[in-house]
């Protein structure tokens, strides 16, 4: 039985913390180390061997279907002497374009790690470059041997072709590589294995690998054990990574060592500053640009969608007036885009004499405050509209995080004592609908189970925003708008 820990060697066993000694001993290797190398190896080379096969599939496959859809419209739609110049012409003209476009959108890899398969995508972006290209050069130099007709009906039949193969292939992928397209070993040195892992693990002591960086015949075996692999990930004590540093240094592959005292910080990075290294916790949710196409995107619908606004907001009014002494609009302060305060627009639906201006007091069923109008407008959400100005002011957008007064409660405690997490809510601008809505979790929060679910989602619609998936909400929102819920 060996000792896993290098620098418990000199240790007396009753010296031991109660947590190393479950790690103390390693059990003896079932296999001889040749063996086990040989038996890594040989996964590991399969699965990059598969890798090569797929992007040759890719790559042929792609061109196959393209060159069967331009001589296969060709020769059964245009005359016999026009085919073999059009088939030619489109040949030469869309195969490079695509497959440089495509190749460098990297079309040919094999995506995602937890999920594998190939992209479709990029490919149908590669298509479509080349045809754009060949149609623009129809039109400039006016060239009679190429037939429209059959342009459109190659771009139609190909886009189709490649999906399908595409499909294909990532079926075969993701039968094939169900443990992730890259093979990667983990050497545990004086730290317990993990029960459950998709990667290749290994004792070190067990099998007798040193971090002695001067000792030749264990940086060999070292590297013949690591040999085909993708990726080296090395778990042990603090005290043994300077040393494993210098080890894995010396390999020929891309290595990382584990650093579980950042598991609690969770940082997105790392940055080396002056001073020392820092870790990067966070870039902010949306870039530049994505912050710059959801502004568009905003300000595109609520444009289009105000000469409807301002109907419906003096037809909404005259009601309101009509019902109830005050003023048309109710005003609050709610918490924005890095927790600065903003003040909502809303539609008044309470007597003037018993709003709350503070969200101290949440509305209940029923809730005696609510006028006639004002309970049809909560009920159908029409309430909402004047936000849409608040959207145009730049405060709000029409998808996020739904705003809180700041003094909102789950139950008996504030919103941010339920959950810390509740601040980061506020990375995004707040919205007019969110995910949480089109899920359900809209109303009072009576309990604190209610802010978990919907800060849940909100949480999920900042990790993951896309402009699509802005669109998606905005179209499921149609059918949450009246709601249960919404009183």
């Amino acid at each position: 039985m060996a000792r896993i820990s290098f620098c418990m060697k000199h240790q007396k066993q009753d010296d031991l913390r109660p947590a190393q000694q479950e790690i103390q001993m390693a059990e003896k290797p079932a296999k001889p180390f040749e063996q086990l190398a040989a038996e890594f190896q040989s996964n590991a080379t399969a699965k990059r061997v598969f890798r090569s096969r797929i992007k040759l599939a890719l790559l042929f496959g792609d061109t196959a279907i393209l060159l069967a859809a331009i001589y296969a419209w060709s020769f059964g739609y245009l005359p016999a002497r026009f085919a073999p110049v059009t088939s030619g012409m489109l040949a030469l003209s869309i195969l490079p374009i695509y497959l440089l476009v495509a190749y460098n959108r990297n079309s040919y890899t094999i995506a995602g790690t937890d999920r594998p398969g190939v992209p479709i995508y990029p490919a149908l972006t590669g298509l479509l470059a080349a045809v754009t290209a060949v149609i623009f050069m129809i039109f400039l130099t006016k060239t009679p041997d190429i037939s429209r007709v059959v342009t459109v009906a190659v771009t139609v039949t190909s886009a189709l072709g490649i999906c399908a193969f595409r499909a294909w292939i990532s079926y075969l992928v993701g039968r094939n590589l169900a443990s992730g397209q890259f093979s990667t070993l983990c050497i545990y040195d004086g730290v317990p294995m993990k029960s459950k892992s998709d990667n290749t693990r290994i004792d070190a002591h067990a099998y007798g690998l040193s971090v002695n960086a001067s000792d030749p015949e264990m940086i060999a075996k070292l590297a013949e054990i690591t040999k085909s692999f993708d990726h080296l990930l090395v778990h042990c004590l603090p005290e043994d990574r300077q040393a494993w540093i210098s080890v894995m240094r010396s390999l020929s592959i891309p290595s990382e060592i584990s650093l579980p005292e950042l598991d609690d910080i969770n940082p997105i990075g790392l940055r080396m500053r002056k001073n020392g290294l820092s870790g990067i916790v966070t870039s902010g949710p949306l870039a530049l640009h994505e912050r710059f196409l959801k502004r568009a995107f905003d300000l595109s619908v609520v444009l289009l969608a105000l000469p409807l606004l301002l109907l419906l907001t003096l037809v909404i009014a005259i009601a309101i007036r009509i019902d109830s002494k005050g003023p048309v609009f109710f005003v609050q302060d709610r918490i924005g885009r890095d927790n600065r305060p903003f003040k909502i627009l809303k539609f008044r639906t309470m007597r003037v004499d018993q709003l709350d201006a503070h969200g101290s007091q949440s509305t209940q069923r029923d809730d005696p405050r609510i006028t006639k109008v004002g309970e049809f407008l909560r009920r159908t959400s029409l309430d909402e509209i004047p936000q849409l100005f608040n959207v145009m002011m730049g405060d709000m957008s029409l998808v996020g995080p739904r705003p809180h007064a700041k003094l909102s409660k789950a139950g008996e405690r504030l919103f941010w004592e339920v959950d810390s997490a509740y601040w980061q809510r506020h990375s995004v601008k707040p919205g007019i609908t969110g995910l949480a809505q089109i899920r359900g979790h809209r109303g009072n929060t009576f309990h604190e189970e209610h802010l978990r679910a919907r800060l849940g989602a909100d949480l999920e619609y900042v990790g993951n925003w896309s402009l699509l998936g802005d669109v998606k909400i905005i179209l499921r929102t149609f059918r949450v708008l009246a709601h249960d819920n919404a009183f």
